[in-house]
């Protein structure tokens, strides 16, 4: 299906992107804000797509300051399932690269793998295109002192817009690409994406959701789209929460189950071994 090993960048499609994010763990439920990305074929723009992205919870007070993105602004904004059928296009058949590539591999695997139509509980890679990294490039192979985007932007001459918006990183990731891998094509002699991809050592792609083991009433719950009630024990305080679960995920082996907090009216994630009792809310 990506059948680039022998190609080089110019021959194929290429779509940049950059996301920004209600924090920084998407294992404890953190989601999408923004996504920024434009489609290269043969270095030449051919597509782009810039939009805000209604996480269904809050954003960090730490992600607000870094990125100017508010809680109002997303709260209007479409959800991911609304905008996936013009990424999907974008994307279509296309190398990504992002800066830090696994962290918007993981957030964009989590979005896809929760706008599907199935169990988001079922391992499934919904996402399956090939991604490189420009930060890894840059630590493995340069010597800048930081590799943050700002400085690799600077050091390469690289015009950069307002940081930390998706679109304006996308773009100068493009440009920082690009010279990167023209100085590894002369001083490496990594000329096609299979050397780069090599050249990058590990493999990266958006992975499935990883499979925790729920109790039987969560699990239940989970499956066939239920409202339980939950007791909840955090920071030596328990509580009730009405919950209609979405899915589970780990951050650093430790389970959560994100899911509707109907008291708030937003996602909210809770330590699976926090949940002290379950009960089912009967509807009408």
């Amino acid at each position: 299906m990506f059948d680039f090993s022998e190609k080089s960048l110019a021959e194929i499609p290429v779509v940049v992107l950059d996301t920004e994010t209600t924090g920084l763990y998407v294992g404890q439920g953190d989601r999408l804000t923004e996504i920024g990305a434009v489609r290269l074929e043969n270095w030449q723009k051919v597509g782009k797509i810039s939009c805000l992205v209604n996480p269904q919870r809050p954003i960090s007070p730490q992600s607000i300051a870094i990125s100017g993105i508010n809680q109002a602004q997303v709260d209007q904004a479409p959800n991911f399932a609304q905008i996936k059928p013009e990424l999907d296009r974008l994307l279509d058949g296309a190398l990504l690269v992002a800066h830090k590539a696994v962290f918007d591999a993981a957030f964009l695997g989590t979005e896809y793998a929760l706008a599907q139509n199935q169990p988001p509980q079922i391992k499934t890679i919904h996402l399956p295109n090939p991604w490189l990294c420009t930060l890894t490039l840059a630590r493995k192979y340069f010597n800048f002192g930081y590799n943050n985007l700002g400085n690799l932007a600077r050091q390469l001459g690289v015009r950069m817009g307002k940081a930390h918006r998706a679109l304006n990183d996308a773009l100068a990731t493009a440009e920082v690409l690009r010279h990167l891998t023209n100085k590894l094509a002369t001083d490496h002699k990594f000329r096609t994406v299979g050397d780069l991809l090599f050249a990058q050592g590990e493999p990266i792609v958006a992975p499935p959701l990883p499979r925790v083991d729920l109790p039987e009433r969560l699990a239940d719950a989970l499956a066939q789209g239920q409202t339980v009630r939950l007791l909840y024990t955090a920071q030596q305080t328990e509580r009730w929460v009405t919950f209609t679960p979405r899915y589970a995920h780990r951050h650093r082996y430790v389970p959560y189950l994100i899911g509707r907090n109907h008291e708030t009216g937003y996602d909210e994630a809770l330590q699976l071994h926090f949940i002290l009792s379950a009960e089912l809310v009967e509807t009408p």
